[in-house]
This record gives structure tokens, sequence and C-alpha cells, in this order.
């Protein structure tokens, strides 16, 4: 199986799991696909038991493709366009202190509380694990997905300022994890000690804040490409260049 194949693959399965999400579950997009995912693996996993081959098959197959940077480096970016393309710029101007709190004290917190929790809960499964790699579980979870975010809120019918809050955050906060994942990791290979205050707001601020310079100076440019023209098809292909061409040049920059 090609890496053509095995892509129209994923999306038919997707396709389909979204559509019995819709019919039967009716939970929101990213929860339900989901339980839907798991449930199919556990199916993949008893059937295993009749045929190994198939499975050894769908393993054989799904090592081809590198699901990390598949979803890191391809889709992450069209989930946070999408998340960002639908809220409200000015009402996220207004939101903008309960949202700078959330997204980097709030990513800090709970962190801190399920490492914890994690560090606690595993010597009574008789796998205990040392700290710092709970803490860096804790900073991989953090964040939370802004698609998700998104669909429960208009749902719930909460008050619009809670709503506009925690969508921002839920856009801010993967910088904030990152710094958060990547200061952890340098603290389990090298050791604490070996760790500068300075490294870890130079890293801040170059993930962060470069991000946010590359994203501004990207989004002006296709904006006015946008209000210059009155062509459908040429509006969405500028906008999906703008995500994957902008998701392809950050790292470059290390932002």
């Amino acid at each position: 199986m090609d890496l053509l194949e095995l892509f129209s693959l994923i999306i038919s399965l997707s396709a389909v799991l979204a559509f019995l999400n819709i019919k039967v579950l009716k939970l929101p997009g990213t929860i339900g696909l989901m339980i839907l995912a798991l449930l199919l693996s556990l199916v993949i996993l008893l059937a295993g038991s009749i045929a190994p081959e198939g499975v050894s098959f769908i393993r054989k197959s799904l090592t081809q493709l590198n699901f990390s940077n598949f979803l890191l480096d391809f889709m992450l970016g069209f989930l946070l366009f999408d998340g960002a393309l639908h809220t409200d710029i000015e009402k996220l101007r207004q939101a903008r202190r309960p949202i700078i709190v959330f997204a980097t004290v709030g990513t800090l917190l709970s962190t801190f509380l399920v490492g914890s929790l994690l560090y606690l809960l595993l010597p009574y499964l008789y796998q205990p694990v040392a700290y710092i790699y709970c803490l860096l579980f804790g900073a991989l979870i953090s964040p939370t997905d802004p698609i998700a975010v998104l669909s429960i809120l208009k749902k719930a019918g909460i008050a619009e300022s809670v709503e506009t809050s925690i969508t921002g955050e839920s856009l801010f906060n993967d910088g904030v994890g990152v710094v958060i994942f990547l200061t952890f990791f340098n603290f389990a290979r090298q050791g604490a000690s070996d760790i500068e205050p300075i490294e870890i707001l130079e890293l801040l601020l170059t993930e962060v804040g470069g991000g946010i310079l590359l994203g501004l100076l990207l989004g002006y440019v296709v904006f006015r490409m946008l209000k210059s023209i009155d062509h459908y098809q040429t509006e969405v292909l500028l906008t999906l260049a703008l995500v994957m061409g902008g998701t392809a040049l950050a790292p470059l920059f290390h932002f």
C-alpha cells in the first residue's frame, strides 16, 4: 500500500466514523471520532486473534506513515487556522488579560497537576516513573484542542465572555506548551543544574514571539491579496497556501 492509498484509507475511515457519530452517537465531532476510533482499534485487535496476518498487514501499512509528523507538521496547522478563523478578533482583544493568564499560568498549573497525579498514581499500577517524565506527559496533554473546545462551547450555551476566554486560550497555549515540554525535556536530558533561566526565556520568545510575528506577517500579506480579488477558488487556494506554507516555513526559524 503506497502513501496515497494509505492517506485515502484514513480519510475514508474518518468520513465513515464521522457519519456514524452524527447518525448514532450525536456527540461533538472530535469526541465522537475518538470514541469510534478506539472501538475500531478494539475490533482490529479482536480480529487479530482470528486472522493475525490481517493485523500484520495493517501494522506494516501504518508504519509507512509517520503519524507524529503527519499530525504535528500537517494537520495541526489546519486545526489551529480553522479555530482562529472563526474567532472574533475584537472579542479576543477585549478578553486578552484572562487569555494570557489561562494560556501561560493555566497551562503551567495543568502540567504540574497532571504530572503530579500521574506520579502518585503509577506506583499503584506497579509502573513507577520518575517525576520529570510525568511532568513531560503533563506538558504534552495540557494544551487544549481548539476545535473540540469550540464545538463543545457552542452547544453548551455558556456566557459569551467565558466562551471567548476559553477559545482564545486554546489558540495560544500550544506555543506555551511546547516551551514547557522542551524545558522539562532538557531537564531530563541534561539535568536541572545545566539549564539557565535565560535559556527558557529565549526559548519562549523564539517559539511564541517568533511564531506570532511570522503569523502576523503572512496573515497580512494574504489578507491584502484576498482584498484585491473576488474569485472564490483563488481565495480558497490562498488560504490553503497560507496554512501549509506558514507551517512549512515556521520550523526553518525554530518558531
